[in-house]
């Protein structure tokens, strides 16, 4: 460590007063340049849809909006688990073998009775099931990292590399049909003619959004990630805040696992698998600072509906599977190429 960041840190742990002063002012600032860096995506975003009416006659249809609206919905609830996980400056790679894992285990929890002559349990316990066990990853991936200080990225992927194992096991590769409607209700309900995942999709991130922009735990992430120790100074718990969103992450994992499960009326042993990497993309895109501490819902919400029209777009026009591969790859690089010359930070 050199000088000047021991006087630094010494400084800070003798002044609580100018660090809570300063993780404060850091947060807004961060949350200001964000708020900058942002605007060139929606631009973008109807850049898209001009596009997308020249490529295909089919893309202004209601049909194919609902579509591209259920598919952003399942991603964004990831990648708003993975925003809070990020903002902290910490990773949780898991979340992509949790879409699968945590359905998959309770749908077989709730047939179990079965086995032995009885009834299966009724579905809302497996829809509970799914959510508790979701939970209860989270709680060790937080474990993992906060108490046994075990890097982040490193947890997690041994995490989903054991779930992903795990939900072969358990299935056998094989494919639950049908599950229960008090199951998967979530993304399987309708109103009217507008899916029921699309408004809790909508929901969630705007309870997400009013939580990071006027709850104090909410500003406190902002804080944590932009400088851990000036914030543990100024009288933030930063092991219980940390410990609290590696839990929501997997609630919210498990719930885009409920979502996806509804909306294919299967469950599938490799459902989620690559999810991870659009969520990444989503992020950059969006101007979510991989060094945690940058990052708004807003944000991550424009990078997911970006891939999203640009994945519909890229189908209609009929290119193949590996080119819409491609091109996400080539726009993240672009996205980040773009922030840096727009002042934002490098994720160096």
């Amino acid at each position: 460590m050199s000088q000047k960041m021991k006087e630094t840190t010494n400084t800070t742990a003798l002044n609580p007063t100018g660090a809570a002063h300063s993780a404060r002012h850091g947060s807004e600032r961060r949350r200001h340049w964000t708020a900058q860096s942002q605007l060139a995506v929606w631009p973008a975003i109807i850049g898209l849809i001009l596009i997308g009416c020249l490529v295909s006659p089919a893309f202004l249809t209601e049909r194919n909006f609902v579509n591209v609206l259920q598919q952003a919905t399942v991603l964004g609830v990831l990648t708003l688990a993975m925003l809070l996980v990020v903002l902290v400056r910490k990773f949780d790679l898991s979340i992509e073998s949790m879409v699968a894992f945590t359905p998959m285990l309770a749908a077989h929890a709730i047939a179990w009775p079965s086995a032995g002559g009885g009834s299966p349990l009724p579905g809302w316990c497996g829809f509970m099931m799914t959510l508790a066990i979701g939970a209860l990853i989270g709680f060790v991936n937080a474990f993992l990292v906060v108490k046994l200080r075990i890097n982040a990225f490193i947890a997690t992927l041994g995490m989903l590399i054991l779930l992903r194992g795990a939900t072969l096991g358990i299935s056998n590769g094989e494919t639950i049909v049908s599950p229960p409607m008090g199951m998967v209700w979530p993304g399987k309900a309708m109103l009217g003619t507008v899916p029921l995942s699309i408004l809790l999709g909508a929901l969630l991130y705007l309870a997400a959004g009013l939580f990071l922009r006027y709850h104090q735990v909410g500003r406190n992430l902002y804080a944590i990630g932009g400088n851990p120790l000036a914030s543990r100074a100024a009288g933030i718990r930063v092991e219980r805040t940390i410990f609290g969103v590696f839990i929501v992450a997997g609630l919210l994992s498990s719930f885009a696992g409920l979502l996806l499960s509804g909306r294919i009326d299967s469950i599938v042993a490799n459902q989620g698998v690559g999810s991870v990497f659009d969520v990444f993309a989503a992020l950059a895109i969006g101007g979510v600072s991989l060094n945690g501490g940058k990052g708004t819902v807003n944000g991550a919400l424009s990078g997911v509906l970006f891939l999203a029209l640009l994945s519909n777009i890229l189908i209609l026009g009929g290119l193949s599977s590996f080119w819409v591969d491609m091109a996400r790859g080539a726009i993240i690089i672009i996205a980040l190429i773009l922030s840096r010359f727009t002042g934002g930070p490098s994720n160096d």
